[in-house]
């Protein structure tokens, strides 16, 4: 087989080895478009597949090169006072040289925003990323610029909270329920709080799909608050997490501190002897991340019953039965 353009499009086949088809049979190849500028100018190419009994088969392929869209939003966390970095990487899929503009974007105007001296000679401060190719004059007179947007998420995460760390006892086989309180300081509702500020909302985490920050270009109405477990190790999280669960109780808010205090039940049944450490993780899209140690703590259970073989006589053998209920999803 041929393809008279493998810079734009690439097959995902293994050239090695011969493609064998069965009698009264098809087969699928995926064909990737790799587009190196924009419109159908150059994005062509014919396909061959030779053989004996056919000669050779020609398929004509098409593409058009379209305005690159914005990449899936990166999240960057550090704690208040610290600074933490992100990666970019950039691939020029054009066939020329390319001049480029970095410009910082963003809705609102950056505070304490520090760049690396390097970038001070072309880096314009202003409110995602943008990418501007080299200019291309077109018969039309037009100028055409192609703009590569890198969505970021900044979220200060609060420094840990300075008391101990909740603490959650229970024996295996039995059920307890706990309340905890957390409380989030921060610069919620301003010297002039509204109702806007004042009112906020309390749910579970979402899946990815549903995530707040699919959208971000929406800031929400309301002030939204996020919480969800987090497990040591993804082992952890398989075998506690049908042991380990918790729903919001309560919520109130004091503007003069400026604080939110959350109280949440947490329903722990373990049922094995255990000790972990979990977070209690709450986030908001437009305040930060606060983490909350506990540590739960499943002691030896109860004595079930007492089992007692009568003996028949000497050099006899009794028996005696007793039923095992496994209240697990595992062996």
């Amino acid at each position: 087989m041929r393809n008279s353009n493998p810079e734009n499009f690439v097959m995902d086949i293994n050239q090695k080895t011969p493609l064998v088809l069965p009698p009264h049979s098809t087969t699928e190849i995926s064909v990737y478009f790799h587009p190196s500028g924009l419109g159908r100018d150059g994005h062509e190419t014919c396909i061959n597949f030779y053989c004996t009994q056919f000669k050779e088969w020609k398929f004509h392929l098409f593409g058009v090169g379209l305005f690159p869209s914005p990449i899936d939003a990166q999240r960057i966390t550090t704690i208040l006072g610290l600074q933490a970095s992100v990666m970019i990487h950039f691939k020029n899929p054009t066939r020329e040289a390319v001049s480029i503009d970095l410009i910082l974007t963003n809705k609102e105007e950056p505070k304490n925003l520090e760049i690396d001296h390097c970038w001070n000679s072309f880096l314009h401060e202003n409110s995602a990323f943008r990418f501007s190719s080299l200019r291309r004059s077109h018969d039309r007179g037009e100028i055409q610029a192609i703009h590569w947007m890198y969505p970021i998420i900044g979220l200060p995460q609060a420094p840990p909270p300075k008391s101990s760390a909740v603490v959650i006892k229970c024996q295996a086989n039995k059920r307890i329920e706990e309340k905890v309180e957390v409380t989030m300081i921060g610069n919620f509702f301003g010297h002039r709080p509204s109702h806007d500020k004042i009112d906020f909302v309390v749910f579970p985490k979402r899946n990815s799909i549903d995530s707040i920050y699919e959208e971000v270009d929406v800031i929400p109405k309301r002030r939204e608050f996020e919480y969800e477990i987090e497990f040591e190790s993804e082992e952890m999280k398989s075998n506690l997490d049908s042991s380990v669960s918790l729903y919001l109780f309560r919520k109130h808010f004091n503007t003069k501190q400026q604080l939110i205090s959350l109280i949440f039940n947490v329903i722990f049944t373990p049922k094995k002897p255990f000790r972990t450490h979990i977070i209690l993780k709450v986030e908001c899209i437009t305040d930060g991340i606060w983490r909350f140690p506990i540590t739960l703590i499943a002691t030896e259970p109860e004595v079930e019953d007492v089992i007692n073989i009568q003996g028949i006589g000497l050099f006899k053998t009794a028996i005696t039965e007793f039923r095992l209920t496994s209240q697990t999803r595992y062996y």
